[in-house]
């Protein structure tokens, strides 16, 4: 039995509605940087919160980087993948000694700063009030937090290097909004946990609107974007014989395309 045309363009409309919409968004932002970061020898017992600040140690200004963002969405569930990668460096004076692994930068030492830190997130969200114009939508995911500094002596060939990378659990919340040619949405992330090795806070906020620029409905079409992204994180850490704190917070705009499919 041969299918009619109506039967094939209903078919087909069907096949639309229940495949997952692809975005595939590049964006580049300017993220500026600011807190402190402190360390100390664990089994010394002195405390790594004596903290040096970011803009003392000449890590405080804006980078300009590439933040890309993949999201699939199919009947209320939403999975996002994002990463961003800032690179800071510069040069200052330490306000606290850094100890790490055995070798100790002094107070009020002029230093060379290289800092690189980077926030990749997979979340799952589910819509709990889904509906054509706002939906609402609760879930989790996983963050991963990498990050290099090392500070070297000015006067000397001294230096210390902390690196690593700490994955941590996400509870996420998602907003939505559809009006047509345009649409908004904000995803926000809690991240908080304690171990024998790691206490951390991170408070993850991405939000943006977008107007289409072509094509219509909401697949196989372009959307200029215009979002701003908020990471703040603080804790310790034991990184080696070292204990690590830190207080970050990056922020900033961004614009980019969505490509939808």
């Amino acid at each position: 039995m041969r299918a009619n045309a109506s039967q094939l363009v209903l078919i087909a409309l069907c096949s639309s509605c229940v495949a997952p919409r692809a975005d595939i968004i590049p964006r580049y932002g300017s993220f500026e940087l600011e807190g402190s970061f402190g360390a100390a020898d664990s089994s010394s017992g002195s405390s790594a919160a004596i903290e040096s600040s970011l803009e003392a140690l000449g890590v405080s200004d804006a980078d300009e980087t590439f933040a890309p963002r993949v999201d699939l969405k199919w009947i209320g569930f939403h999975l996002s993948l994002s990463a961003l990668e800032a690179r800071y460096s510069g040069s200052g004076t330490t306000e606290a000694a850094i100890t790490i692994d055995g070798d100790t930068i002094g107070a009020d030492v002029p230093v060379d700063t290289d800092l690189d830190l980077g926030v990749s997130n997979v979340v799952f969200t589910f819509d709990l009030f889904p509906g054509e114009t706002f939906e609402i939508g609760l879930g989790l995911g996983v963050a991963l937090l990498s990050l290099d500094l090392k500070l070297q002596e000015q006067a000397s060939a001294s230096s210390v290097q902390s690196d690593g990378q700490l994955p941590l659990p996400m509870l996420a919340g998602r907003f939505g909004a559809d009006l047509g040619r345009f649409e908004a949405e904000a995803d926000i992330g809690f991240i908080g946990g304690s171990t024998d090795e790691v206490d951390l806070q991170a408070l993850d906020v991405d939000a943006n609107a977008q107007y289409q620029v072509w094509g219509s409905g909401n697949r196989f079409a372009g959307f200029i974007v215009l979002g701003y992204r908020f990471f703040e994180t603080d804790g310790e850490f034991d990184d080696g014989d070292s204990q690590v704190s830190l207080d970050f917070e990056l922020a900033g705009p961004y614009l980019g395309l969505n490509f939808s499919f």
